[in-house]
């Protein structure tokens, strides 16, 4: 992945506290590409 020659999809980010709100989006299958939870938000 440093190199470059893999580029994940990111498909939705949300705050580290909405950790909840992600699980259950995944598990309803309404995103693509990866989930991101990003404690800076």
């Amino acid at each position: 992945m440093a190199s470059g020659a893999i580029t994940p999809v990111i498909g939705e980010t949300f705050a580290l506290t909405d950790a909840r709100a992600a699980h259950i989006a995944m598990r309803a299958r309404q995103t693509t590409g990866k989930v991101v939870l990003d404690p800076a938000r």
